[in-house]
């Protein structure tokens, strides 16, 4: 197994049954590369046929609100994939996608999809997954934000993503949250004083 690959393949292998010679075709047909924080992987309308698996970093995805505004939907970090949602509107991405740090990042494109769906007949288990994790986090952010308090929307987002606090600047999360900076200021002092209280009378 390439040790340039390792996370992916391993990530691969738990859904599909790969030979080395299988992975080898595949990983020759991704491509590595290296972004700087604020660069844009993807961008809202414009032609997306990948999927990006991250090997070192953090990125943002968001859409631009009626008055013009950023609306961060997501955040996917370290050996997790991500896409501009384009696999459900004709392979334009209905999303845009910014690196919250330097990031190293494995693009898949159509090719290598291809390859494991129709060339090696069992990729439909990957396709599936692929689909419904996406689609599970999309409807899963569109219902907390209905039926959560930010207060339980805060906590699942530092559950979800450790140490997001020193990884993504203030007022992103706050934008994530649909809060003021200055709310969410409040938020992250009270989320540290109960879990202070909740180690204390662990002690």
């Amino acid at each position: 197994m390439p040790k340039k690959f390792f996370n992916l393949n391993a990530y691969l292998l738990k859904y599909i049954d790969f030979t080395d010679e299988e992975l080898n075709k595949f990983n020759n047909l991704c491509s590595i590369n290296n972004y700087n924080r604020k660069d844009i992987v993807i961008n809202y309308n414009d032609k997306n046929t990948s999927i990006f698996f991250i090997l070192e970093g953090i990125i943002r995805s968001f859409v631009m609100t009626t008055e013009d505004n950023e609306k961060t939907i997501n955040f996917r970090i370290e050996n997790t994939t991500f896409t501009g949602f384009s696999f459900y509107n004709n392979y334009i991405a209905k999303s845009s996608v910014v690196c919250m740090e330097d990031c190293i990042i494995i693009e898949i494109p159509f090719v290598a999809i291809d390859y494991i769906f129709n060339v090696l007949k069992k990729g439909e288990k990957f396709e599936r997954f692929v689909h419904e994790v996406h689609v599970k986090e999309l409807m899963n952010y569109i219902i907390d934000s209905h039926t959560k308090d930010v207060f339980e929307r805060y906590n699942d987002l530092n559950n979800t993503y450790p140490n997001i606090n020193q990884r993504v600047p203030q007022h992103i999360l706050a934008n994530y949250l649909g809060v003021s900076q200055e709310y969410f200021s409040r938020l992250k002092k009270t989320s540290l004083r109960n879990s202070s209280k909740v180690l204390s009378a662990a002690s």
